[in-house]
């Protein structure tokens, strides 16, 4: 099973207009995965927003190597790489744009079935000095 997660400037972007495009090699549901994605997301919603998709698809990528190596101890790490183009192959695409991941699943006709929207809140933190 694969996935791949699509970079998208705007929410109202159609699938094929992503910026960047990270493939995943994985054997997980897509609850873990949108489990995974939810904290990095938060964090880099609230300190650098999400409209700079490379600045974005960058840490992201680092996020979930980091992510295997830390949790995967002496197994071949999955793959995850950046692509050109959506592989034919992938169960689930994750479409993430400012605020929001989009989560469809892909049957063997190809088509794209949405099943799931997270939201990814704009929260600051203020520390108030005393």
């Amino acid at each position: 099973m694969s996935c791949q997660l699509g970079i998208y400037p705007d929410r109202k972007a159609g699938i094929e207009d992503w910026d960047f495009l990270i493939y995943q090699q994985d054997h997980v549901a897509p609850r873990d995965i949108l489990g995974a994605l939810s904290p990095f997301l938060r964090t880099f919603h609230a300190e650098q927003g999400m409209s700079e998709t490379d600045f974005l698809t960058a840490g992201l990528a680092w996020y979930l190597v980091d992510l295997r190596l830390d949790s995967v101890a002496d197994i071949v790490l999955p793959k995850v790489e950046l692509t050109r183009e959506i592989h034919a192959e992938i169960s689930f695409f994750y479409k993430i744009s400012p605020g929001y991941v989009d989560t469809f699943r892909i049957n063997e006709l190809l088509e794209w079935m949405p099943i799931a929207v997270l939201e990814i809140p704009r929260q600051t933190v203020t520390v108030d000095a005393i």
